[in-house]
């Protein structure tokens, strides 16, 4: 799978319309900073507009970095961390990553 679909589009997402682009939103309710799941959601997929799962407001630290790694070998994904100000842009095939942004 592509980064993005061969469909042309123009979108952006931060917080947590950059999580729902992703194939599922799971990974907001992992990690010592999870959001709560208040209403029970069973079903975590999301738009699946790219192949790899976004961790914005990341805050540098090795602590989280270790914890994204911990949830890329429990669902065999990729994950972006992304402090703020920083991006991930994707475009066709293309990816790049702004303002410290890394791949876990």
């Amino acid at each position: 799978m592509p980064a993005a679909s061969n469909t042309s589009f123009k979108n952006r997402g931060v917080s947590a319309g950059s999580i729902l682009m992703t194939p599922s939103i799971r990974l907001a309710g992992f990690g010592e900073d999870a959001d709560e799941n208040y209403i029970d959601l069973t079903d975590l997929g999301a738009l699946g507009l790219v192949n790899f799962e976004f961790a914005p407001h990341w805050d540098r630290s090795e602590v989280m970095l270790q914890s994204f790694q911990e949830y890329i070998q429990l669902h065999q994904t990729k994950v972006y961390a992304c402090p703020d100000g920083g991006a991930v842009i994707v475009e066709n095939e293309s990816l790049e990553l702004f303002g410290g942004a890394v791949l876990a």
